[in-house]
């Protein structure tokens, strides 16, 4: 077992997760290694102390936790809400909004023409002198 196997050991013994193999092979890695006996002869007065700097903040969140289950169990009381029902309404706006949908397709359908290549503009527009040259300073 290595040093950072025998720490994790050594939290989980002290939240009494460790398994009866688990902590027989600890046993045998703190006889050989000094410095992981150090950590666990510190480790329980470390753990004391943090219990006892949280203790407030686990007092509340116990409360908070009581009361929300209170609250639970109280609404469990209450009726269940119903489904809403369907109504002809909120089929016809939906019909009206794929209706729309669609009409916005085949108007970009006839407009685009996707079926048609695309045409060349005709040799007379092409072949025309032009009309400005673009003349950019570079020097005073």
């Amino acid at each position: 077992m290595h040093c950072d196997e025998a720490l994790q050991h050594l939290n989980a013994r002290t939240d009494g997760e460790l398994s009866v193999r688990q902590a027989e092979q600890l046993a045998h890695h703190l006889a050989e290694c000094p410095s992981c006996r150090t950590a666990a002869a510190g480790l329980p007065a470390l753990d004391a102390d943090l219990r006892h700097v949280f203790a407030s903040r686990r007092a509340a969140a116990a409360r908070l936790a009581e009361r929300t289950i209170a609250a639970v169990r109280l609404a469990g009381d209450l009726p269940a809400p119903q489904a809403k029902p369907f109504t002809p309404a909120r089929s016809f706006a939906w019909a009206q909004a794929l209706l729309a949908l669609a009409a916005g397709f085949l108007l970009a359908i006839v407009i685009f023409r996707p079926w048609q290549s695309p045409q060349a503009p005709p040799a007379a527009v092409a072949m025309r002198p032009p009309i400005a040259r673009l003349a950019v300073a570079s020097a005073p």
